[in-house]
């Protein structure tokens, strides 16, 4: 697995992911409509667009990336790159953290 950081750092381990970044708003925006994901996962927004992700992964993920209390990495292929989810680790303390998927 690769997880690229804004840093722009790379590490290998053995499934596949990655930092979200623009290319993967419109494969986002699209899972956000799946029937399950609209079930199971928590998503704050009622709808989202390639547009409404794009500025989710510039604000609110780089923020939180960078103040260390949320992390929204895509999880890929591990061969193509191609995004295939999303991991979040969210509400950080410095002893707890939640994570969602």
């Amino acid at each position: 697995m690769k997880a690229r950081y804004s840093e722009g750092a790379c590490v290998d381990w053995e499934g596949g992911s990655h930092s979200h970044n623009e290319s993967d708003a419109a494969s986002y925006a699209d899972g956000t409509t799946d029937p399950d994901v609209r079930r199971y996962a928590h998503l704050p927004e009622f709808r989202y667009t390639e547009a409404s992700v794009q500025e989710m992964i510039a604000c609110v993920v780089e923020d939180g990336l960078n103040s260390g209390d949320l992390a929204v990495l895509a999880i890929a292929d591990a061969t193509t790159d191609a995004f295939t989810g999303s991991l979040v680790v969210f509400d950080v303390t410095d002893d707890s953290a939640e994570v969602g998927f």
